[in-house]
C-alpha cells in the first residue's frame, strides 16, 4: 500500500468515525431532549391532576338574643381529574377568654386554645349519610357549617374565635363508585360510609384524621412514622387507631389535605365574610 494510498483510507475511515460521533450526539441530544419534554409533561399533568382549590369564608349576623355564625368551604376542581372529598372538618376555638385570661404569645396552635362552650364539637360538613361527595373537572362545591349561638355569651366572654377547616381530598377510584366485577372501583367506599356513619350517629365529633408520630418507631406493617392514619375518638382515648388505619391504609395513602385558618370578631355583631 502507497502512502498516498494509506492517507486516503485513513481520511476515510477518520470521516465515517468523526461522523458517527456527531450522530451519535445528535442522537443523544434529540433523545435527552424528548426525556426532558416527556418530564416536563408528566410533571404538568401530575400538578393538573392533584390540585383542588379551596377558599373558606365566615360571617356572623345577630337576631335579637341569638347570634348566627356561618362558615362556607367552597370547594373548585380545575384539573382533569375526579377527587372524592369524604372530609371536611370545621372547628372553632376562642382566641380571647375572659373568663380564663391568659397571655396570647402567637406561638399557640389551634390545639391549644380553649374551647368555647356551645362550639366544642368539630364538625364533617363532608358527610351524607349513604354517599360521598365528588368534584368532578372544573366543578364547584359548597359546604357550610351554621351555627346559632347565644349573643351576650360569646360577644363577651369569646369575642374573638379562631376558624379551623381541615379538608381532605381522596382518589375517587377508591371512593367514587361501587365496585363492580368489571371495574373494580370504589374498593373502600362501603366501608369508609360505615367508619363515618359510627362516627356521626355517636356524635363522635372529632379530627379522625392525622399522622403517626415522625420520630416514634412504628411496627405496623406497611406503615413509617409520620404517615397518615386514622385516630382513635376522645372517648376511646384518643391515638392512633391501628386497625381501621390498616384497614384504610391505600385511601390513607391516597389523600391530601388543605389546611384553612381565619379569625372572626363576635362583638361586631353583624361582619361582612372573611375570605380565606
Amino acid at each position: 500500500m502507497t502512502l498516498e494510498t494509506f492517507t486516503k483510507v485513513t481520511q476515510t475511515v477518520a470521516g465515517i468515525i468523526f461522523s458517527a460521533i456527531g450522530i451519535w450526539f445528535t442522537w443523544r441530544t434529540a433523545r435527552q431532549d424528548r426525556e426532558k419534554k416527556r418530564l416536563e409533561l408528566e410533571e404538568s399533568t401530575a400538578r393538573m391532576n392533584l390540585a383542588l382549590n379551596l377558599t373558606m369564608q365566615t360571617r356572623i349576623y345577630e337576631c335579637r338574643e341569638h347570634l348566627f355564625l356561618e362558615t362556607f368551604v367552597d370547594i373548585h376542581n380545575p384539573s382533569h381529574k375526579n377527587w372524592s372529598i369524604p372530609v371536611v372538618y370545621i372547628s372553632y376555638r376562642a382566641l380571647i377568654d375572659t373568663d380564663q385570661p391568659s397571655e396570647f404569645t402567637g406561638k399557640e396552635g389551634f390545639e391549644d386554645l380553649p374551647l368555647c362552650e356551645g362550639l366544642r364539637l368539630t364538625r364533617n360538613r363532608a358527610y351524607l349519610p349513604d354517599s360521598i361527595w365528588t368534584a368532578d373537572p372544573d366543578e364547584r362545591i359548597r359546604l357550610a357549617r351554621i351555627d346559632r349561638l347565644p349573643a351576650e355569651l360569646f360577644q363577651e366572654r369569646y369575642p374573638v374565635l379562631w376558624v379551623n377547616v381541615e379538608a381532605f381530598g381522596a382518589s375517587y377510584e377508591l371512593l367514587g363508585k361501587e365496585r363492580t366485577i368489571q371495574n373494580g372501583y370504589g374498593e373502600y367506599r362501603r366501608k369508609w360510609l360505615e367508619f363515618s356513619t359510627s362516627l356521626e350517629r355517636h356524635d363522635a365529633a372529632y379530627v379522625a384524621i392525622g399522622r403517626l408520630d415522625p420520630e416514634a418507631e412504628i411496627d405496623w406493617e406497611g406503615f413509617s412514622p409520620g404517615d397518615r392514619c386514622i385516630l382513635k375518638s376522645p372517648a376511646e382515648g384518643g391515638g392512633p387507631d391501628k386497625n381501621r388505619s390498616i384497614q384504610f391504609k391505600a385511601l390513607l395513602n391516597s389523600m391530601s389535605q388543605w389546611t384553612l385558618d381565619s379569625t372572626v370578631n363576635l362583638s361586631a355583631k353583624v361582619s361582612e365574610p372573611t375570605p380565606n
